[in-house]
């Protein structure tokens, strides 16, 4: 019995190891698959519920503003007037929840222009890197495809303080993506919207000034963003 005593320790130590590695699968398994649900699932309801506007013309659009919460509280019609803007903006959407919807918020309304615009929360919530990547990729492919000119904007860093808060810095990921973006964008003949340089400081963080929580732009903020629309329209005589 003494004998046996260590090798039934051992065999209790690996199952119990065995149990723990299980369990931390169990909870990244659903840890995913509730990141992927929400990626493609529970906007639904809410697509549905965003009937097309009177304001939002389903032919003769100029420019369609596709993206998430920073996008769908941007009212830049409301400062450059003649210009038929569309904003497809949807709040808490990830770059692949875009993409679902392309054809119906994009293709469908036959615009000359689209606006491509990702959020921090692409970077803030572990989505990998080359998946957002690759979204902004087939997108950009697609409205090619239909004859769409098409424009990737930058993402809006978040502020030092709101940075210093989370475990993960998250302008690191934004400062390496909107570099990505910029050489794609160039690389593709497509229009880069610089929408964080405006906006940011001189170490490249979100000024507080523009921001009310420290990751969407205030009144000021979105001032900043209409200007740089602004500027890019009129330089690309649209």
């Amino acid at each position: 019995m003494s004998k046996a005593l260590p090798y039934l320790l051992i065999l209790s130590l690996l199952g119990n190891l065995i149990g723990m590695f299980a369990l931390y699968k169990a909870y990244d398994y659903r840890k995913k698959m509730i990141l992927a649900w929400a990626q493609s699932h529970e906007w639904i309801s809410e697509f549905h519920a965003r009937p097309q506007s009177a304001d939002q013309p389903a032919e003769g659009v100029d420019v369609v503003l596709l993206g998430a919460s920073i996008t769908a509280h941007w009212d830049p019609g409301r400062q450059l007037p003649g210009r038929r803007i569309v904003n497809k903006g949807i709040d808490g959407q990830f770059a692949s929840q875009l993409l679902l919807r392309f054809q119906h918020d994009v293709i469908d309304l036959h615009p000359k222009m689209v606006v491509i615009k990702l959020c921090e929360m692409n970077f803030a919530h572990q989505v990998p890197f080359s998946i957002s990547q690759d979204n902004v990729k087939m997108m950009t492919t697609l409205a090619r495809a239909n004859g769409i000119r098409t424009a990737v904007a930058t993402v809006i860093p978040v502020t030092e303080r709101y940075d210093a808060q989370k475990p993960k810095e998250i302008n690191q990921t934004i400062h390496a993506f909107n570099r990505w973006l910029g050489e794609y964008a160039a690389a593709n003949q497509l229009i880069l919207l610089d929408l964080a340089s405006p906006l940011s400081d001189a170490k490249g963080f979100l000024q507080p000034e523009y921001t009310d929580d420290g990751v969407h732009p205030n009144f000021a903020g979105y001032e900043k963003m209409t200007h740089s629309l602004q500027q890019l329209l009129s330089a690309e005589n649209f």
